[in-house]
């Protein structure tokens, strides 16, 4: 039987859902918006994908530029 073969980007998660608040003295911009997008970026649960797709098939994690 042949295993499948499954390619995705090695996406940096942690780093792509940083906190836009900034701090006293140089506050963030457009905070809400980013807290948003943050928001989206953890409920996708790309890492529990990841893991499932792992035990059916042969994953190939590629360079995300």
């Amino acid at each position: 039987m042949m295993q499948a073969l499954v390619v995705s980007e090695d996406l940096n998660t942690k780093g792509m859902t940083k906190s836009a608040k900034g701090t006293i003295d140089k506050p963030g911009k457009k905070v809400q918006a980013k807290s948003g997008l943050n928001r989206e970026i953890n409920q996708t649960g790309e890492h529990g994908l990841e893991q499932k797709l792992d035990f059916k098939a042969e994953v190939i994690k590629i360079h995300a530029a």
